[in-house]
């Protein structure tokens, strides 16, 4: 298997990538179509000793062809205001936040909404 594997289920948009490094799984995104114009980055996780080698940049990057190819004109998700390096990743890869929400989810963590317009 090479270093990267892809799997698309269908021929709609693909609803997960993943990144394989020694037919292991290190990381995955996962896309949700909320409507015909915008897609939601539901999940997306490198594995702790994988992080800060590009894979994350990789799994985005391929993501936003992914949505573009299908001409979805936005994708937007959730993150947490104190999730440096993951705010980091976004920002280079043009994501802007677009608000906050204060004490969300259960544990009361403060999340960012953030999205990028998509060039189709």
């Amino acid at each position: 298997m090479n270093e990267q594997e892809f799997k698309t289920p269908t021929d709609k948009l693909v609803s997960s990538i993943s990144y394989f490094r020694e037919d292991k799984k290190i990381g995955f995104i996962k896309l949700k179509p909320i409507n015909s114009w915008l897609v939601e980055l539901e999940m997306f996780n490198v594995k702790k000793k994988y992080r800060n080698a590009g894979i994350g940049n990789i799994l985005l990057q391929d993501a936003i062809k992914e949505i573009v190819k299908h001409n979805y004109g936005k994708i937007s998700l959730l993150c947490r205001a104190d999730a440096k390096a993951a705010l980091h990743l976004y920002e280079k890869n043009g994501f802007e936040i677009e608000g906050e929400l204060k004490n969300h989810f259960k544990n009361e963590e403060n999340m960012y909404v953030i999205s990028k317009l998509l060039n189709i």
